[in-house]
């Protein structure tokens, strides 16, 4: 990580983590849980008799092993026995269940016991932050990735550029594709720019994602599992004093139907930092007060609101 200090600024460098490039295979399906998987396709990884992946976000490998149990909220799987791999409590997990050869679902999980013979895997919603919706219509751009720069995940970074007052609070995130020693803005990132965007409409945002509206769309199916930029800036009314302009890449997890037109559920590659938390409270706050002194900031939880349980979340 580097940094470098202006008067005002803080501007940090994050690399993501590597397995960007299995988290936008267009065969992964994300899921909050293995139940979501249908039943039928998940009775094999149940009896045992087909083996899931393990990845750890460390990347220090991959490694086959089964599901010794499905619980409501983990799971336990056989520990690998190969060397090198080294898992403690608290390491994140991606479980992986190869469907098919064109289709695999993706579970996120958090190490909760390590014993010789089994790890304990607790399933994490990328989502399970507070979601801050707004009491003003945002508008986002959504630019789909094509073909070309998905492709150039293999050999390109996906770095994070984090903008921050001294008071912590975000003023810009930016995710853009790097290359080269030492690191230099892709070419891929001309492809993105000139890639078709669609406006949509901020319904809530967290740290893990967010959800938007589409109101003119005739094809918003075809947009699941696809690589996205998101560009949104979120300005509060006169006499407020925060700004915050965000472009994180993520992937649509899931679109479902509604009475206004398409609803969109986006997972970024990776979560945004803890410090947006605090923007985005005193953005809502300040946009609310603007507009009635007397208003309650809407935040929404995973527990009121939790997202849709599908496959194709």
């Amino acid at each position: 990580m580097n940094a470098s200090q202006s008067n005002h600024q803080k501007i940090t460098r994050v690399t993501l983590d590597e397995d960007v490039r299995l988290f936008c295979h267009p065969a992964a399906v994300s899921i909050p849980s293995p139940f979501s998987i249908d039943p039928e396709l998940l009775a094999p990884f149940q009896d045992g008799s087909q083996p899931v992946l393990l990845v750890d976000q460390q990347r220090s490998g991959i490694r086959l092993t089964t599901v010794q149990e499905f619980r409501d909220t983990s799971l336990v799987v056989v520990t690998p026995q190969e060397a090198g791999l080294d898992i403690e409590p608290g390491d994140k997990m991606r479980v992986l269940f190869p469907v098919s050869s064109r289709q695999h679902y993706v579970l996120l999980t958090q190490a909760e016991q390590v014993a010789t013979e089994t790890i304990t895997l607790r399933y994490r919603y990328p989502r399970r932050d507070v979601r801050w919706a707004f009491p003003l219509p945002i508008s986002v751009l959504c630019t789909l990735a094509p073909p070309v720069v998905v492709a150039a995940l293999s050999y390109t970074e996906v770095v994070r550029e984090i903008s921050a007052l001294p008071t912590q609070r975000v003023e810009r995130l930016t995710d853009s594709l790097r290359e080269g020693n030492p690191l230099r803005v892709s070419p891929m990132m001309q492809a993105l720019d000139e890639a078709p965007t669609v406006e949509c409409t901020l319904k809530d945002i967290s740290r893990g994602g967010m959800a938007v509206i589409f109101n003119r769309l005739s094809n918003a199916e075809a947009y699941e599992q696809r690589l996205v930029r998101l560009q949104l800036d979120i300005t509060p009314l006169e006499g407020t004093a925060s700004n915050l302009r965000l472009e994180p890449l993520g992937v649509i997890r899931k679109v479902t139907t509604i009475d206004s037109g398409w609803r969109a559920h986006i997972e970024f590659l990776s979560p945004l930092p803890e410090a947006l938390n605090v923007t985005l409270h005193a953005l809502v706050h300040e946009t609310v007060h603007a507009l009635t002194p007397a208003a309650d900031t809407h935040s929404v939880d995973l527990d009121s609101d939790p997202l849709p349980t599908s496959p194709a979340l």
